[in-house]
């Protein structure tokens, strides 16, 4: 829970921007009269820090605690919900809720294309869990996170 912002959207992604923009500004000291090498970007370190910035966001926006103490039952990982009357819905796992309103959060997930070589592609989310940078890629399209 905490939506594609958080988790895969701009937090993260400010993250490997501030990075960039590092090594770039330290590409241009010797254009401002400044002496000192180029970083060599730690990519794990990176991510390290992507994961951190990602739980500091959690925990400021305490989205659990907030609901529960507006009254709101959370129910996480229950597999698929359905309606099974005014009033009331089944979830994935069989129990059964009524309640006179229900906030439904489905989610979202990346779906890889079935094409030739589709299996070589990387999701955003595949990044967070990259060991290691790539020499080179080639982005095809974009989603909502700006892959």
């Amino acid at each position: 829970m905490g939506g594609t912002c958080t988790n895969a959207g701009w937090v993260p992604t400010r993250v490997l921007v501030h990075a960039a923009w590092l090594v770039r500004d330290a590409e241009q000291f010797a254009d401002y009269g400044t002496v000192g090498e180029t970083p060599v970007v730690d990519f794990l370190k990176v991510l390290e820090r992507v994961r951190a910035s990602v739980e500091e966001v959690h925990e400021k926006k305490r989205l659990f605690e907030r609901l529960e103490a507006g009254g709101v039952r959370v129910f996480v990982g229950v597999g698929a919900a359905r309606s099974a009357g005014e009033n009331s819905v089944t979830l994935g796992d069989g129990r059964r809720l009524e309640a006179e309103e229900f906030i439904l959060c489905a989610g979202g997930y990346v779906r890889r294309l079935d094409l030739p070589g589709g299996e070589l592609a990387l999701s955003h989310s595949d990044v967070w869990t990259m060991g290691e940078l790539t020499r080179s890629f080639a982005a095809v399209g974009t989603a909502p996170t700006g892959c």
